[in-house]
């Protein structure tokens, strides 16, 4: 995380509100159901893509 920059932090940021907003509305229903275990896969394979792309490698 030291050689992390802006764009890192914000999109931390942004995964981070979007999970705990997930989380919040676990169970209740949507169009469907919420399910912060489906958005928990999601943010990982997203981020295993974009480690292997060099968007979180050291500059």
């Amino acid at each position: 995380m030291e050689n992390w920059h802006w764009p890192q932090w914000a999109y931390f940021l942004l995964l981070s509100v979007g999970l705990l907003l997930t989380a919040r509305d676990h169970g209740k229903p949507k169009t469907g159901k919420n399910n912060f275990w489906a958005a928990m896969i999601s943010i990982v394979l997203v981020n295993t893509f974009l480690f292997f792309g060099g968007f979180w490698t050291p500059r």
